[in-house]
């Protein structure tokens, strides 16, 4: 197991969207079912059922990846849409499909671990559950068992000593360490909206924000993992 920040990872991070409008009737109100006994339980529960179903694999579809290695400052914006390859200033902008992003992303990641914040409870089920409903092999494991990091290192994870400690967002993180924070005029309860309003370029570039932020973290999390890891 590694001990240290593993060798040339890619900064990765996504967005997703409801799947509703797909979903049966008989779905529909399987899930109606569960949010309301979820509300009962927990009133302070105020998405509706719709937009938490974007939270799920079965339920919610990848509308954008963000890819970024910060060893050669490049990257990829894989989104949904029908456009093709622009690179502006290092990053690779594509619109395609969801089944194509997954394909597309297996590739550019494969031999290379990945960085993610929060991605051990998200990013990660998402892509790997996303890949199996559309019947699209990954090339390696990116959900590894907790403390594994040679394959991928969640920095939210390792700040909250997994857990141990209050984990914070990417946002409040940024602001501890003084790296431009990604929140700006947009966060990720308005994106279901902003799909639903067809701003996908504009979610996209909200994404790689986030992508660029995680990766200025990386410096900080290095001076500290060694000293709690070994």
């Amino acid at each position: 197991m590694a001990n240290t920040i593993p060798p040339d990872p890619y900064v990765v991070d996504i967005e997703t969207a409801s799947c509703w409008a797909s979903l049966n009737d008989r779905q529909r109100a399987h899930l109606e079912k569960l949010h309301a006994a979820a509300q009962a339980k927990d009133p302070s529960i105020k998405e509706s059922a719709q937009r938490r179903c974007a939270l799920q694999p079965a339920t919610g579809k990848i509308i954008v990846i963000g890819m970024l290695n910060p060893a050669t400052d490049t990257g990829v914006v894989l989104y949904e849409g029908r456009a093709p390859a622009q690179t502006i200033e290092g990053i690779t902008w594509i619109g395609t499909t969801e089944a194509d992003m997954l394909m597309r992303f297996w590739q550019i990641i494969k031999g290379h671990p990945i960085v993610t914040f929060n991605g051990f409870n998200f990013d990660a089920p998402m892509l790997v559950g996303r890949s199996m409903y559309k019947g699209i092999p990954p090339t390696q494991r990116i959900a590894p068992r907790w403390y594994e990091r040679d394959r991928h290192l969640d920095i939210r994870e390792e700040l909250s000593c997994f857990g141990r400690m209050k984990a914070y967002d990417l946002a409040f993180t940024c602001d501890l360490f003084g790296v431009p924070s990604p929140k700006g005029e947009m966060d990720g309860s308005m994106v279901e909206a902003a799909y639903q309003a067809g701003e996908i370029l504009k979610i996209a570039e909200y994404c790689l924000d986030d992508v660029e932020a995680t990766a200025s973290l990386l410096p900080h999390v290095a001076r500290g993992m060694p000293f709690w890891t070994k």
